[in-house]
């Protein structure tokens, strides 16, 4: 039998469904305490969201908040217009939790994701939302995959997964378990 290297994530993703986003904070309430203006951010081992959605997210002790990072998604494919082929047509950001060993290695990811295209276009997420969960009052989908990590970050180094690859470095994580 093969061995697999690699790492099991669950990514929440935050679509924001017939919105665009513009990449500047929005202030949402004065206030002397920044965390609270901001329109994401953690408090203990919880996640809040305070536009797009409203949520908050209290993610199991076994993790550890990392940090977050924003991104932008680049239209790769042939599913975008070829007018927007290698443009930037959404933009996200990206919250991680991790799990590791006393060596930094990263034994289980937890990763929430916020996203939604940008002003400049008008594509919408058009995704079926029947076994959607429900986290308040709003349904999201969630996902889990398993994939070659260094692989896909060598083939495509704008996407999401290099982006997080190379945040991991900055925190001085090691990105690799065994199964």
């Amino acid at each position: 039998m093969k061995k697999i290297k690699g790492v099991i994530y669950l990514i929440l993703i935050f679509q924001v469904a017939c919105q665009t986003i513009n990449k500047e904070k929005i202030n949402l309430k004065q206030s002397d305490n920044q965390e609270e203006i901001s329109k994401r951010y953690v408090k203990k081992d919880i996640l809040i969201s305070n536009y797009l959605p409203k949520v908050k997210i209290e993610v199991n002790k076994e993790f550890r908040y990392i940090g977050n990072f924003d991104f932008e998604i680049i239209a790769s494919s042939d599913e975008w217009p070829k007018e927007f082929i290698g443009k930037p047509i959404a933009a996200g950001e990206r919250f991680v939790f991790a799990k590791t060993d006393s060596n930094k290695k990263i034994e289980k990811l937890f990763i929430v994701q916020f996203e939604g295209f940008l002003t400049d276009n008008d594509f919408t997420y058009n995704y079926n939302f029947t076994n959607a969960d429900s986290i308040g009052n709003n349904r999201y989908r969630h996902n889990t995959w398993f994939y070659d990590s260094k692989q896909m970050a060598e083939q495509n180094p704008q996407n999401e997964n290099a982006k997080t690859r190379n945040f991991y470095r900055t925190k001085d994580l090691i990105q690799r378990i065994k199964l």
